[in-house]
């Protein structure tokens, strides 16, 4: 049996956290998974390498309110600023903000 790729990690931890749905909690290993995750895009974004930009699932999108097709590198951001928020209270843009710092 072949193991499953990061990608398809990141989706199932991604999926797992919308199905917990109203208190959308997930362990802190799977939220470290996602963090490293998020920290990889940025030295990719940064290198200019594309993997990150395929397209995630439209439901996916859809249930983060993302436009559907949005890239990868922006769903995980989302998935954490969204995480941070409901933990805090308030909301949270530090992982969305961290591509926006790399476009200046």
């Amino acid at each position: 049996m072949f193991p499953l790729s990061k990608n398809k990690i990141i989706e199932q931890i991604i999926e797992e956290w919308i199905y917990c749905y109203p208190s959308r909690t997930l362990s802190e290993k799977k939220v470290e998974i996602l963090k490293e995750q998020h920290y990889q895009n940025l030295r990719d974004d940064m290198r200019g390498i594309v993997t990150g930009l395929s397209r995630a699932p439209e439901w996916i999108c859809r249930e983060i309110n993302l436009e559907e097709g949005a890239n990868w590198f922006l769903v995980v951001a989302t998935c954490l600023d969204l995480m941070a928020s409901n933990k805090e209270r308030k909301i949270i843009t530090k992982y969305t903000d961290h591509f926006q710092n790399n476009l200046r």
